[in-house]
């Protein structure tokens, strides 16, 4: 049987070790939302292509003679921005878009399964036995 302090300082850690995992959770979807890395993704599955090399110069004279929507740097040169340069990016963002939805609620999932396990043990702990408890923890420790 564990003591009221030793039960505040089990508790205390569960919420410690859900913490970190919730974080750790958050990140791996931002980094799979990550728009870059979304855009490299679609190059190398071929679903987005670059301009072609006439393509570039046509659109580089059209953003110099002031046609478009140019943005200006401190050289005061026009800027070009680079979803400009690809060909199935918007599309291919989009249905990305609905990925990402998807990996949202997945991700809402496993926080809420991670809160059920930890209020689980916070209770075997608080009106159980102590030992399954610390066995619980060591198993949650290792979980997802």
């Amino acid at each position: 049987m564990m003591t009221v302090p030793q039960k505040k300082y089990f508790c205390n850690r569960i919420d410690e070790i859900r913490a970190r995992k919730e974080n750790e959770i958050w990140n791996k979807m931002e980094a799979d939302a990550n728009e870059p890395a979304v855009c490299l993704s679609g190059i190398s599955e071929g679903k987005v292509r670059i301009i072609t090399r006439n393509q570039l110069e046509k659109l580089v004279k059209s953003s110099l003679k002031g046609n478009g929507t140019p943005r200006y740097s401190s050289t005061y040169m026009p800027n070009i921005d680079i979803e400009k340069l690809m060909i199935g990016w918007e599309s291919y963002k989009q249905r990305n878009a609905y990925t990402s939805a998807t990996k949202r609620k997945e991700v809402d999932d496993s926080i809420e399964k991670l809160r059920e396990e930890a209020t689980k043990i916070k209770d075997i702990a608080m009106f159980g036995n102590s030992a399954e408890a610390h066995i619980m923890l060591q198993e949650f420790i290792k979980w997802m």
